[in-house]
């Protein structure tokens, strides 16, 4: 049984210690989450990845040993929810929910679908959750259909989406999936970034001094969010509510039905920080599990993870699990269940009237790309060399089109052309012979150009006549003559803010040719404090 201990002890302090301990309690309980989360959509789920819960009816238990079983559907739920959302092609908010007599009702992508019989709810909202994922759960052969193997296993897990595809869509719809035993890091994180859905099988074993490890059971969980370069993986967890004070479980104060809102995830309510825990290369080896990575500070206490012993959600079925002894419990991450979507285009319907390949469409694009206005609805659409980038090449191939016609989408396999659905908006001024497009940085980079920074834009123009007289006026100041503030712009750009430079002709003090760099800055310190050696002339 838990304690708390209070804050009143911190009274006892003189004022000075109080608040240095009080600073370090805000530090404390200040909000963890990751760098990277899988974005939210408006047709719905605002907050990014959903969060769901398996502890709704009792229809979700094991009718032997009364444990939580429904883990798999759910975390599947969360992921097939979220794709439902991205790919509405006619995103409609469903607030407020039914029964409310203003609710809205919109559907068009078929992943999900109202399952109300007389339709008077929309496939996102509320009512509709629990009817899903139980129908969801008998594709997925939970408990083998009410008795035998306990829970799910992952091999089930992804069937069951594709059974779901094959009797609910009857369509493959583009959707691939594949299992990974003792999934890396950095797999991880690629397929998140790349738009892909996770889901991770977590194992529990038990620890025992000079001998293998006890396997209790597993649990499965959806990955939300990833941070590289410090290991943290942020979840939804279809159990716990860790944002929320969870466990003990039921320490969150709501229902297990507050998160069919796919608004509410543990973060609190409204936000977008889901669960977050630290990821550690794998120390269990004499566990004999094929993990190569552990979560060091999951729930591991047996009264929080009882529920998933018993072997609960087995990696194979001829798992056989332990009695806990006692002992320490480890929680590594066993698998992973991957589902990609890989049927997108670039259509060039990019300012959502439904009609493709217009004038407006080519304007629409123009002014995001530049003036960052308004963000298309589906990124995807704007990228027509499918090249996975969204910059200015696919508005030339936009204007090349309406001086041509279709043939210009012909070197990339026709149109409507094929994409990776998660198209990169990372973009910036670039300087190709005294013109200034905006292009990806890896674009920039293969057509030779001068890159001027992520965020960086063409008006005004960067590139064409900025340079006046010599070189050195790096911040564009009315005095051409360079001085420290030109010497501290340089400094900023290089090594602190990176913010993009007004003029890169006037930054290349040494006229090498390339970005600027320490030795620009060398250069500049040499003319104003050194030698005095003239700076060269403008290019």
């Amino acid at each position: 049984m838990r304690s708390y201990q209070p804050l009143t002890f911190l009274l006892k302090f003189t004022p000075p210690l109080a608040f240095v301990v009080l600073f370090l309690v805000a530090g404390v309980f200040s909000q963890d989450t990751c760098d990277f989360y899988k974005p939210g959509f408006l047709d719905y789920c605002p907050n990014g990845m959903p969060d769901f819960d398996q502890k709704q009816h009792q229809l979700w238990q094991n009718p032997l040993t009364h444990r939580w079983v429904w883990d798999g559907p759910v975390a599947l739920a969360n992921c097939m929810w979220w794709f439902d959302s991205k790919f509405e092609s006619f995103p409609v908010d469903p607030r407020p929910f039914w029964p409310d007599q203003e609710h809205n009702f919109y559907d068009q992508y078929p992943l999900i679908v109202s399952l109300d019989p007389e339709l008077r709810w929309d496939d996102h909202d509320t009512s509709n959750v629990f009817n899903f994922i139980y129908q969801l759960g008998l594709y997925c052969n939970v408990d083998q259909g009410g008795g035998g193997i306990p829970g799910t296993c992952i091999l089930d897990l992804e069937n069951g989406f594709k059974l779901w595809l094959e009797n609910e869509v009857l369509d493959t719809m583009g959707y691939t999936t594949r299992v990974v035993v003792g999934p890396d890091f950095k797999e991880l994180s690629s397929s998140l970034k790349a738009c892909q859905n996770v889901i991770l099988l977590l194992s529990f074993y038990e620890e025992e001094p000079g001998l293998a490890c006890r396997w209790l059971g597993n649990h499965y969980v959806t990955l939300a969010g990833i941070s590289d370069i410090d290991h943290k993986l942020c979840i939804s967890d279809p159990y716990f509510d860790y944002h929320e004070g969870e466990p003990p479980v039921g320490a969150s104060g709501h229902g297990p039905s507050a998160h069919n809102d796919a608004s509410n995830i543990s973060g609190p309510h409204g936000t977008y920080y889901h669960d977050c825990y630290q990821a550690y290369p794998s120390t269990a080896d004499l566990c004999l599990s094929p993990a190569t990575w552990m979560l060091t500070d999951y729930p591991n206490q047996w009264e929080d993870i009882e529920n998933f012993s018993g072997g609960l959600n087995p990696l194979y079925i001829e798992q056989i699990p332990g009695e806990y002894q006692g002992g320490n419990i480890l929680v590594l991450i066993e698998a992973a269940l991957f589902i990609a979507q890989e049927h997108c285009a670039g259509t060039g319907e990019i300012n959502g009237n439904g009609i493709p390949l217009e004038i407006a469409d080519m304007v629409f694009l123009s002014s995001y790309l530049l003036y960052d206005i308004q963000e298309p609805a589906n990124l995807w659409v704007c990228d027509l060399n499918g090249d996975s980038y969204v910059d200015w090449l696919d508005v030339i191939l936009l204007e090349e089109y309406f001086e041509t016609g279709m043939s210009v989408f012909e070197p990339y396999g026709g149109y409507p052309v094929l994409n990776n659905c998660c198209p990169s908006t990372v973009r910036g001024a670039t300087c190709l012979n005294d013109t200034c497009w905006v292009l990806s940085p890896e674009n920039a980079a293969a057509a030779g150009g001068s890159y001027m920074g992520n965020g960086s834009t063409c008006i005004p123009d960067p590139c064409f006549a900025c340079c006046i007289g010599y070189t050195g006026n790096v911040d564009c100041s009315e005095v051409e003559e360079p001085d420290i503030s030109d010497i501290t712009r340089l400094i900023e750009y290089l090594y602190i803010s990176n913010e993009p430079l007004c003029c890169l002709a006037e930054a290349d003090v040494n006229v090498s040719g390339g970005l600027p760099d320490i030795s620009d800055i060398t250069r500049l310190i040499d003319y104003l404090y050194l030698s005095h050696t003239p700076l060269p002339d403008c290019p």
